[in-house]
């Protein structure tokens, strides 16, 4: 084990967040090899879904793709433009190869989008109150509980106008909290490095919002030294989830289904919607994938088998040389200075994992930071004794000791323990 300083792990972040782009890319490249054929099927059946809409009276695709077309990188693109009509959505429809996956995302969140669209949910004999009761199934309390909708600890004063959602020890548990930048005339500062480059027309995740205090994205990208760069848990691939599972469903295409449940990784974190763990944590949630952050042979799903299986473990094995080296835990000391361990060899790497587990980090993580009497704690409540026995024995409790006591011994203040 390590002990890093705050520059050294800014360039670990750094160094990450280009490894995720690469990561992402891959598996990319792993669906279009393995299952290309079953995606397009899959997304001619919501292309089906989609044209089938009526347009016979005031036409809620119209009027979508007329107010938010620009919305869509697949309406932008200069190689192959898609006029945001329905004669253009049913020249998709007609040729589905014609998309690449990028294109395939897009269709899938237009998808999502009109589910939640009232004037779709009001046609007559329509499905689409039946998506969108089928997206909100994936989206349980507390996985994406706001802070405001939690009911208030016992003996604080409650609302009595105000229907809460929750309980509240669920208070700090799985909410969803951002900042919209735009609600808050806040600037936005777009910046394509190191994704790839689309059109500047087009609002991306982590354009348009940034993490507040109390998110649990954020706490975990502190927490492990992540690229802090996203905008909160994936509703997209909340989306993917259903949207990929009704298509697959609905015209046989189950073979290659829990490869396919990667498609928002592979094509938002390349693009900058969101983040790799951002994708990831709802695919955990829902026990697609069970990711420990950084190992990300975990990214493959756990049901899947057989070819789709063996190409993506053998292609994300690659990637275990690289992120070996970059597997830290951020916390803050004595002086609120940002500090880190990494760690080294394989024990050290092996029982760091147990810690790694998102479903389970989310919950330590979810203090304003880790201090040193935390990360102690951390290690031995999971029982990494390797980790804790170095920690305990290396740590450079003493020098930091010594300054500190200087220092508040000519304030005045008191030494804390």
């Amino acid at each position: 084990m390590k002990f890093l300083e705050e520059e050294t792990i800014q360039g670990i972040r750094q160094t990450r967040a280009d490894l995720e782009i690469r990561v992402a890319k891959k598996i990319g490249e792993c669906i279009e090899q393995c299952c290309n054929g079953a995606l397009h099927t899959a997304i001619q059946k919501l292309l089906e879904e989609i044209c089938l809409i009526d347009s016979s009276r005031e036409d809620p695709l119209k009027h979508y793709l007329d107010e938010k077309s620009r919305s869509f990188a697949m309406f932008l693109r200069q190689e192959r433009p898609a006029p945001p009509t329905r004669e253009g959505m049913e020249i998709l429809k007609r040729n589905p190869y014609s998309l690449n996956l990028a294109d395939c995302s897009d269709i899938i969140r237009l998808f999502g989008e009109l589910a939640e669209d009232r004037k779709c949910q009001g046609l007559t004999g329509s499905k689409w109150s039946m998506h969108n009761k089928g997206k909100e199934k994936l989206k349980p309390f507390p996985t994406y509980l706001k802070p405001e909708d939690i009911m208030p600890a016992e003996g604080e004063k409650r609302d009595p106008t105000k229907k809460y959602k929750a309980d509240w020890k669920d208070r700090n548990i799985g909410h969803r909290a951002r900042i919209d930048l735009e609600k808050k005339k806040l600037p936005i500062n777009r910046s394509e490095g190191p994704y790839v480059q689309i059109p500047q027309q087009i609002n991306r995740g982590v354009d348009k919002f940034n993490f507040a205090e109390q998110s649990v994205m954020g706490a975990l990208d502190r927490t492990f030294g992540l690229a802090i760069k996203g905008a909160d848990v994936s509703g997209t691939t909340t989306d993917s989830m259903y949207a990929l599972k009704y298509a697959c469903e609905a015209c046989s295409e189950s073979q290659h289904y829990n490869l396919l449940m990667l498609l928002p990784i592979a094509t938002m974190v390349p693009a900058g919607h969101h983040s790799l763990i951002e994708c990831a944590y709802p695919l955990s949630r829902w026990n697609h994938i069970d990711y420990h952050v950084g190992y990300y042979d975990t990214l493959v799903p756990t049901k899947c088998a057989g070819g789709d299986k063996s190409v993506l473990a053998s292609a994300l094995s690659a990637f275990n040389a690289e992120a070996d080296k970059i597997h830290v835990l951020v916390y803050r000391d004595a002086f609120g200075q940002q500090k880190g361990l990494q760690m080294e060899g394989k024990e050290e790497i092996d029982e760091f994992k147990r810690l790694a587990k998102v479903l389970s980090a989310y919950g330590w993580c979810l203090s304003s930071g880790l201090n040193e009497q935390l990360v102690a704690n951390v290690m031995q409540s999971f029982r990494c004794e390797q980790l804790l026995k170095k920690y305990q024995k290396d740590r450079p409790q003493g020098r930091y000791r010594d300054l500190l006591i200087r220092q508040q011994w000519a304030s005045g203040r008191p030494v804390p323990v």
